[in-house]
């Protein structure tokens, strides 16, 4: 069982749900466990991720089809974290198994911080930009379709 409970530290006190850390310490009755403290990190934004999955995944499918791959939209979202996870390893989980091994696995991007997403997002567009002779708009940028 893992149990994420949120506060504050304050002149290195915990200020909220003081209560709540203490109910859940205290279901852990003598077993062993493992207490990871770490700084709460905004995940990417809801119009990080409709701009995306609204534009920058259908621009990238449209540029593998253009190559002869016919990828749907999901496709090529994995087209994208298989292909640009190498010039982008925050995106990369590497995990040691039972026996010692180690596997690679790549995170979901909606693990990903905002400024996180923002850089994955750099590394997207300027793969397309190479490899597919895609210009990818910035989110705020008007575009005209010809």
């Amino acid at each position: 069982m893992k149990v994420e409970i949120f506060s504050t530290v304050h002149d290195g006190n915990l200020k909220r749900n003081r209560p709540l850390i203490k109910k859940a310490i205290s279901s852990f009755e003598g077993k062993n466990v493992t207490i990871t403290i770490e700084r709460t990190k905004k995940k990417r934004t809801n119009p990080q991720n409709r701009f995306y999955w609204g534009v920058v995944v259908p621009l990238i499918r449209q540029g593998l089809n253009d190559l002869g791959h016919y990828f749907t939209d999901s496709q090529a979202h994995e087209f994208i974290k298989q292909h640009v996870a190498d010039n982008y390893p925050e995106v990369i989980i590497e995990e040691i198994n039972l026996n010692g091994l180690v596997s690679r696995r790549i995170r979901s991007t909606s693990e990903l911080t905002t400024s996180q997403f923002m850089d994955f997002n750099e590394v997207i567009n300027q793969f397309a930009a190479d490899y597919l002779n895609i210009v990818i708009p910035s989110p705020n940028e008007q575009i005209t379709i010809l």
